[in-house]
């Protein structure tokens, strides 16, 4: 008896789906931006999981530390302020520091951008604002 109903299950729920396993491809792939073709070395690409977040939060006199994937080869890290001062804040490593006092930084906007080279020579990036309030 339990067999019968577990065949009778599996065959209301196969019955159920609708979906052809082309039509499950086509609706699973319309989630994905297509792409001009295969990565070459030498050009950039923006890569959105480089950084965790898209907004990251920092008080006046305070510090924020940053670590990503040290999978890369290169790496270039820069700040840029609302009025276009750019900040330096490293490179060659996985790992950035920002200390407010220390860049000189005013309340505000800034927009926080990685640059990552891999060993085939592809570079990608990824962006991020950091408000520096008194929150």
């Amino acid at each position: 008896m339990r067999r019968l109903l577990f065949i009778l299950s599996c065959l209301f729920l196969a019955a159920s789906c609708s979906y052809t396993p082309e039509e499950m491809v086509e609706d699973y792939n319309k989630n994905f931006s297509p792409t001009d073709g295969p990565q070459e070395p030498g050009k950039e690409y923006w890569l959105p999981s480089l950084l965790e977040y898209d907004n990251y939060y920092i008080r006046p006199h305070s510090y924020l530390d940053f670590e990503v994937n040290s999978g890369y080869v290169e790496y270039a890290w820069t700040l840029t302020g609302a009025d276009g001062k750019s900040y330096d804040i490293g490179h060659a490593y996985w790992t950035a520091h920002i200390n407010t006092n220390e860049l000189k930084m005013d309340e505000g906007v800034y927009t926080l951008t990685l640059r990552v080279k891999n060993r085939l020579g592809i570079y990608y990036y990824d962006t991020a604002k950091v408000f520096v309030e008194d929150y």
